[in-house]
């Protein structure tokens, strides 16, 4: 499992971590994220900052987008791996 976890952060290409301010939750999310991913791949979206994405995720935050640099049956895992390991933590 470890390994499969590896080659998921290299395909890693963007992390978006939408959030708001003083939401525990989310600065959980945020310290987990930044644990299995550089800075540079991680982009932090406060959703009070515009008005469709406040609608959207309002009552859903922290949501964790990833992107993959390639398909592959390895890529269609992520997510649910990405979750066991939350849940884990």
């Amino acid at each position: 499992m470890k390994s499969l976890f590896l080659r998921i952060k290299l395909m890693l290409k963007q992390l978006s971590l939408y959030s708001t301010s003083h939401c525990h939750l989310c600065e959980l999310a945020q310290a987990l994220v930044m644990q299995i991913s550089s800075t540079d791949k991680v982009k932090l979206v406060d959703i009070t900052e515009d008005d469709a994405l406040l609608a959207q995720y309002e009552l859903r935050i922290p949501v964790l987008q990833c992107k993959i640099q390639k398909q592959n049956s390895i890529g269609l895992l992520v997510n649910q791996i990405f979750i066991n390991f939350l849940n884990r933590q």
